[in-house]
């Protein structure tokens, strides 16, 4: 693994203004935030297979994991976690949830976000980043070119590292929760910029994209500034 100082400086700096504008944003768009509250509604149930299996069909369903065995996984979940009262903040578990026996794929995007809302029992929910590919993009973003190249292992390991060296940059240091609102819907804005109808986008958020309310458009106008035309 490379050091964090090696990460640095950045190629894009994290503007304050664009950061802020994000969070604003995504503060203003109707219906956000409604799928975590659904998951929330899940974390009372018992920690058995067959609730774990509810747990991971509504995660796959609400994030669109692409995660097709889903029986699979409440079974290699429920065996790597018999008990989560004793889970400590360890990332590595991430990269214990991922690989499935009978799938070539290694679904870190799903384990990180079940980590997320269903391992990390702080208050922040700052134990676990989520992982994917919009966030992936946008770390690359920010970074020099061929500074972030994901390894076959350890991938989630890898991404955290990137992760925290970039939010590390901006002061004051974010929440990992409003950082991960940074790269997920400015990745998506960038996506959008680019691709414009065409990008295949969360539709709520291209919808804003599209037709903003006047209260989004001077936030709007500061990422077209900053973000799109770079």
């Amino acid at each position: 693994m490379r050091r964090m100082s090696d990460l640095l400086p950045l190629h894009r700096p994290v503007l304050p203004e664009t950061f802020n504008a994000v969070l604003a944003i995504h503060a203003n768009i109707d219906g956000f935030g409604v799928e975590d509250t659904a998951l929330k509604l899940l974390d009372g149930l018992d920690w058995d297979e067959p609730h774990i299996l509810v747990r991971v069909s509504v995660l796959n369903a609400l994030y669109g994991t692409n995660l097709l065995a889903v029986t699979d996984m409440a079974k290699q979940i429920i065996r790597l976690v018999p008990d989560r009262t004793t889970v400590k903040r360890d990332i590595s578990i991430v990269e214990d949830i991922a690989p499935l026996a009978k799938s070539k794929k290694v679904h870190t995007s799903f384990a990180a976000k079940f980590s997320h809302f269903f391992l990390d029992k702080s208050e922040e929910r700052d134990a676990f980043p989520i992982y994917d590919s919009v966030a992936v993009a946008m770390l690359k973003y920010h970074l020099r070119r061929g500074k972030y190249r994901e390894p076959r292992q350890h991938r989630y390991v890898r991404f955290v590292e990137v992760f925290n060296a970039v939010r590390s940059t901006i002061t004051p240091v974010p929440s990992v929760r409003d950082f991960d609102k940074y790269l997920w819907l400015g990745g998506l804005y960038r996506e959008w910029w680019k691709r414009r109808d065409k990008a295949k986008i969360n539709t709520r958020a291209k919808d804003t994209f599209k037709n903003p309310t006047p209260k989004v458009v001077p936030y709007l106008d500061t990422l077209d500034r900053t973000l799109g035309a770079i």
